[in-house]
Protein backbone atom coordinates (compact mmCIF):
# COMPACT_ATOMS: atom_id res chain seq x y z
CA UNK A 1 0.00 0.00 0.00
CA UNK A 2 2.61 2.47 0.80
CA UNK A 3 4.17 1.78 -2.60
CA UNK A 4 0.68 2.47 -4.19
CA UNK A 5 0.57 5.68 -2.11
CA UNK A 6 3.68 6.58 -3.34
CA UNK A 7 3.25 6.33 -7.07
CA UNK A 8 -0.38 7.80 -6.82
CA UNK A 9 1.55 10.80 -4.85
CA UNK A 10 4.32 11.40 -7.47
CA UNK A 11 1.79 11.68 -10.20
CA UNK A 12 0.16 14.73 -8.24
CA UNK A 13 -2.91 12.31 -7.42
CA UNK A 14 -4.67 12.68 -3.99
CA UNK A 15 -4.08 9.16 -2.97
CA UNK A 16 -7.53 9.29 -0.68
CA UNK A 17 -9.55 10.08 -3.61
CA UNK A 18 -8.02 7.82 -5.36
CA UNK A 19 -10.04 4.79 -5.52
CA UNK A 20 -13.46 6.85 -5.69
CA UNK A 21 -12.55 8.62 -8.94
CA UNK A 22 -10.51 5.70 -10.98
CA UNK A 23 -12.89 2.60 -9.58
CA UNK A 24 -16.43 3.90 -7.72
CA UNK A 25 -17.14 6.93 -9.60
CA UNK A 26 -16.57 4.42 -12.94
CA UNK A 27 -19.19 1.66 -12.19
CA UNK A 28 -21.44 4.07 -10.43
CA UNK A 29 -20.50 2.95 -6.52
CA UNK A 30 -22.02 5.84 -4.73
CA UNK A 31 -22.02 5.19 -1.41
CA UNK A 32 -18.65 4.22 -0.33
CA UNK A 33 -16.49 4.90 2.53
CA UNK A 34 -12.82 2.94 3.20
CA UNK A 35 -11.59 3.44 6.33
CA UNK A 36 -7.95 4.73 6.93
CA UNK A 37 -5.11 4.01 9.59
CA UNK A 38 -3.24 6.65 11.66
CA UNK A 39 -0.74 7.11 8.53
CA UNK A 40 -3.75 7.49 5.94
CA UNK A 41 -3.53 3.85 4.62
CA UNK A 42 -6.60 2.04 3.40
CA UNK A 43 -7.66 -0.12 5.89
CA UNK A 44 -9.33 -3.07 2.97
CA UNK A 45 -9.87 -5.57 5.70
CA UNK A 46 -13.17 -4.78 7.21
CA UNK A 47 -13.67 -1.57 6.88
CA UNK A 48 -14.88 -0.21 3.88
CA UNK A 49 -18.20 0.15 3.71
CA UNK A 50 -21.04 0.17 0.93
CA UNK A 51 -24.55 -0.33 0.13
CA UNK A 52 -26.15 -3.73 -0.85
CA UNK A 53 -26.29 -2.13 -4.59
CA UNK A 54 -22.84 -1.09 -4.69
CA UNK A 55 -21.51 -4.13 -3.50
CA UNK A 56 -23.10 -6.07 -6.62
CA UNK A 57 -21.45 -3.33 -8.85
CA UNK A 58 -18.40 -4.22 -7.64
CA UNK A 59 -19.14 -8.11 -7.89
CA UNK A 60 -20.40 -7.52 -11.38
CA UNK A 61 -17.43 -5.53 -12.51
CA UNK A 62 -15.16 -8.96 -11.58
CA UNK A 63 -18.25 -10.92 -13.51
CA UNK A 64 -17.25 -9.33 -16.12
CA UNK A 65 -13.66 -9.80 -16.17
CA UNK A 66 -13.17 -5.93 -15.28
CA UNK A 67 -14.75 -4.76 -18.09
CA UNK A 68 -17.92 -1.99 -17.35
CA UNK A 69 -19.93 -0.77 -19.97
CA UNK A 70 -17.36 -1.73 -22.45
CA UNK A 71 -14.50 0.38 -20.83
CA UNK A 72 -11.70 -1.53 -19.12
CA UNK A 73 -11.19 -0.41 -15.38
CA UNK A 74 -9.28 -3.60 -13.69
CA UNK A 75 -6.38 -4.54 -15.16
CA UNK A 76 -6.44 -6.89 -17.70
CA UNK A 77 -5.91 -10.43 -16.10
CA UNK A 78 -7.30 -8.73 -12.25
CA UNK A 79 -10.08 -11.56 -12.49
CA UNK A 80 -7.98 -14.48 -12.99
CA UNK A 81 -5.61 -13.55 -10.57
CA UNK A 82 -8.09 -12.83 -7.42
CA UNK A 83 -9.73 -16.26 -8.37
CA UNK A 84 -6.68 -18.37 -8.77
CA UNK A 85 -5.71 -20.23 -5.57
CA UNK A 86 -2.17 -18.29 -4.12
CA UNK A 87 1.00 -20.42 -4.46
CA UNK A 88 1.39 -20.51 -0.70
CA UNK A 89 -1.87 -21.89 0.07
CA UNK A 90 -2.49 -25.79 0.52
CA UNK A 91 -6.11 -25.72 0.56
CA UNK A 92 -6.58 -23.57 -2.57
CA UNK A 93 -9.31 -21.62 -0.60
CA UNK A 94 -7.56 -18.34 -0.81
CA UNK A 95 -6.85 -16.52 -4.14
CA UNK A 96 -5.69 -12.76 -4.86
CA UNK A 97 -7.92 -10.93 -1.51
CA UNK A 98 -11.01 -13.27 -2.66
CA UNK A 99 -12.23 -16.68 -1.54
CA UNK A 100 -12.45 -19.53 -3.39
CA UNK A 101 -14.63 -22.38 -3.43
CA UNK A 102 -12.05 -24.83 -5.13
CA UNK A 103 -11.91 -27.49 -2.97
CA UNK A 104 -15.71 -27.45 -2.88
CA UNK A 105 -16.24 -26.52 1.13
CA UNK A 106 -18.97 -24.76 0.40
CA UNK A 107 -21.46 -27.72 -1.66
CA UNK A 108 -24.20 -25.57 -2.63
CA UNK A 109 -22.11 -23.27 -4.91
CA UNK A 110 -19.82 -24.30 -8.32
CA UNK A 111 -16.18 -24.92 -7.90
CA UNK A 112 -15.28 -21.16 -9.50
CA UNK A 113 -17.31 -19.23 -6.93
CA UNK A 114 -15.05 -16.66 -5.07
CA UNK A 115 -16.02 -13.73 -2.78
CA UNK A 116 -14.81 -10.65 -0.51
CA UNK A 117 -15.89 -11.87 2.68
CA UNK A 118 -16.47 -8.80 5.26
CA UNK A 119 -17.22 -8.28 9.01
CA UNK A 120 -19.57 -10.90 10.47
CA UNK A 121 -20.31 -12.94 7.37
CA UNK A 122 -21.17 -9.98 4.56
CA UNK A 123 -20.09 -11.16 1.19
CA UNK A 124 -20.18 -10.36 -2.27
CA UNK A 125 -20.24 -13.79 -4.46
CA UNK A 126 -19.33 -14.11 -7.82
CA UNK A 127 -20.40 -16.90 -9.88
CA UNK A 128 -18.72 -16.85 -13.19
CA UNK A 129 -20.10 -20.18 -14.63
CA UNK A 130 -24.05 -19.14 -13.31
CA UNK A 131 -23.40 -15.62 -14.63
CA UNK A 132 -24.58 -14.56 -10.92
CA UNK A 133 -23.33 -12.34 -8.19
CA UNK A 134 -24.88 -12.73 -4.25
CA UNK A 135 -24.54 -9.79 -2.35
CA UNK A 136 -25.28 -10.62 1.53
CA UNK A 137 -24.88 -8.04 4.48
CA UNK A 138 -25.98 -8.12 7.71
CA UNK A 139 -24.66 -11.02 10.59
CA UNK A 140 -24.84 -14.63 10.14
CA UNK A 141 -26.22 -16.93 12.62
CA UNK A 142 -24.20 -20.17 13.65
CA UNK A 143 -21.05 -19.12 11.48
CA UNK A 144 -20.12 -17.08 8.40
CA UNK A 145 -19.14 -19.90 6.21
CA UNK A 146 -22.17 -22.37 6.78
CA UNK A 147 -24.68 -19.57 6.61
CA UNK A 148 -23.36 -18.26 3.53
CA UNK A 149 -23.25 -21.55 1.76
CA UNK A 150 -27.24 -22.04 2.68
CA UNK A 151 -28.23 -18.50 1.52
CA UNK A 152 -26.41 -18.79 -1.57
CA UNK A 153 -27.71 -22.76 -2.32
CA UNK A 154 -30.81 -20.85 -1.61
CA UNK A 155 -30.75 -18.32 -4.45
CA UNK A 156 -28.96 -20.64 -6.89
CA UNK A 157 -31.97 -23.13 -6.70
CA UNK A 158 -34.81 -20.40 -6.97
CA UNK A 159 -32.58 -18.83 -9.83
CA UNK A 160 -32.54 -22.54 -11.89
CA UNK A 161 -36.19 -23.18 -10.77
CA UNK A 162 -38.48 -22.76 -13.49
CA UNK A 163 -41.25 -19.82 -13.04
CA UNK A 164 -45.18 -21.22 -12.18
CA UNK A 165 -47.81 -20.34 -14.20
Amino acid sequence: MAVAKGVVESRGEDFLAFPQRRLFDRIGMRNVVLETDAWGNFIVTGYDYASTRDWARFGLLHLWDGVWNGERILPEGWTEFVSTPAPGDPTDGYGGLFWLNRGGEMDRLPADAYWAAGFMGQNTVVIPSRDVVIVRQGPSPGGAGAYLNDVAGRILDAVDSEPSG
